[in-house]
């Protein structure tokens, strides 16, 4: 049966009965009704009918409130907070275009079960094994080579869940696990992933998603002002004219090629001058030139961005301490100045995926300044630790870096990934 629910209402029983009530009453008092003559003419059984029809009235009006049910709860409580009577006159019936293989109702038993999977998994996954026995190919072997013709039940698919894929799965929220880092999880970041996905939205630009766009602004500020950023990272004044801001990224792999391409198209324009979009020869030349560095202890996804943005990479040895120095860096770019290279980037690990090691930010910003170096801070790991103002030693030169990314995922209870990139604002 569809779950309803209806705008309170006066129960027309209960309004004719009070009505009556109130005409014998006023009749009787302005004389025009004797009430007397009409109570001894009234037979016995009626009187027996009246009292049990009034110890009901009051034990269902007074005594006993409506029992409802979760769903309709729920559905009252949203229209308080919605807090618009107008919504109901714009109803329009759709015929086609949300016809699917399932109701309402089938829905909200299904989250009800996901809602539960999701208790059960998040206060006990050690019932799982931390990691699986199975071997590659093991999902391909068991499920059916093509979709099925007719959907399956929802029941099978959890089924399937249990049987098939949490036992083969990594468990990162086991207490046994230790590999990679310490990955988020957390209800209030699982209702925003469900409410997202309820709205169902393409977010690419303003007018996809204007109010989207405007709280991912927004947090941007939010998140930077919980690191204790600089407040050239941020978005000042009019959000569409401020040099300084950031965005959300799906990940530092994201992050750290948008600022290698930003670094580059800086550096070929300050080379070659404006860009002709139908001559790029000049700036061929100079792209074969460009040269990026990083520590040997950075993530892979350095070379990767490296390879997209094609650019050469120069690695830097790390100390014994797994840091990278400045003496290093300046060595290796003088090594590519001779070679008639052009030095453009560089990119400075404050807590490596590895060791948890921060390159030496003041000694590498000097000689970032003197060979016009585009600094960014890959801040995925240890960058989370700046929430808390004791750790913050770790920021020293960062008001002289270009750009920043850090993980949300990483060590805060972010369950989806995310990454916040920031790019610091220059004076023109």
């Amino acid at each position: 049966m569809t779950t309803t629910i209806t705008l309170p209402r006066k129960n027309f029983v209960s309004g004719i009965f009070v009505a009556s009530l109130f005409f014998v009453a006023a009749g009787h008092y302005f004389s025009v009704i004797n009430i007397h003559a009409l109570l001894e003419h009234l037979p016995g059984w009626f009187f027996v009918l009246f009292g049990i029809g009034l110890t009901l009235f009051v034990q269902k009006k007074l005594l006993f409130q409506p029992t409802l049910s979760e769903s309709a709860v729920a559905i009252r409580d949203l229209e308080l907070l919605r807090n618009d009577p107008t919504r109901f006159s714009k109803f329009k019936k759709y015929s086609g275009e949300k016809n699917v293989p399932f109701t309402a109702d089938e829905f909200r038993r299904w989250m009800k079960l996901v809602t539960e999977f999701t208790i059960d998994y998040y206060e006990h996954p050690e019932t799982y094994d931390v990691t699986t026995l199975a071997k590659p190919g093991f999902i391909y072997k068991k499920m059916p080579t093509e979709a099925p013709f007719e959907p399956e039940s929802f029941d099978n698919v959890m089924r399937d869940m249990y049987q098939i894929i949490m036992p083969g799965l990594t468990h990162w929220q086991h207490p046994r696990f230790h590999a990679y880092f310490a990955g988020g999880q957390s209800y209030p970041d699982i209702v925003a992933e469900t409410l997202t996905s309820a709205i169902a939205t393409v977010n690419f630009c303003w007018d996809s998603a204007p109010a989207f766009t405007e709280l991912e602004i927004v947090m941007v500020n939010w998140v930077g002002k919980v690191f204790g950023l600089p407040n050239e990272f941020l978005f000042n004044g009019d959000s569409e004219t401020s040099m300084g801001g950031g965005s959300m990224q799906n990940a530092a792999s994201d992050a750290i090629l948008l600022a290698f391409l930003a670094a580059r198209h800086k550096r070929i324009t300050e080379v070659c001058g404006d860009i002709d979009i139908h001559c790029r020869d000049k700036e061929h030349t100079v792209l074969n030139k460009l040269v990026a560095y990083s520590s040997t202890e950075a993530h892979s996804c350095v070379e990767k961005a490296a390879l997209i943005a094609l650019v050469h990479m120069r690695p830097v040895k790390a100390d014994e301490k797994f840091q990278m120095r400045g003496k290093d860096l300046e060595r290796q770019v003088q090594k590519d100045l001779e070679k008639g290279n052009v030095p453009f980037f560089v990119l400075v690990t404050l807590g490596t995926t590895g060791t948890g090691a921060y390159d030496q930010l003041k000694e590498i910003i000097p000689v970032a300044k003197k060979y016009n170096l585009w600094v960014h801070i890959d801040g995925s790991y240890g960058g989370n630790a700046w929430c808390c103002e004791e750790f913050r030693y770790q920021m020293e030169g960062i008001k002289d870096v270009d750009s920043i990314n850090i993980n949300l995922h990483k060590i805060f209870l972010h369950t989806s990934s995310a990454t916040f990139f920031c790019v610091l604002s220059k004076k023109p």
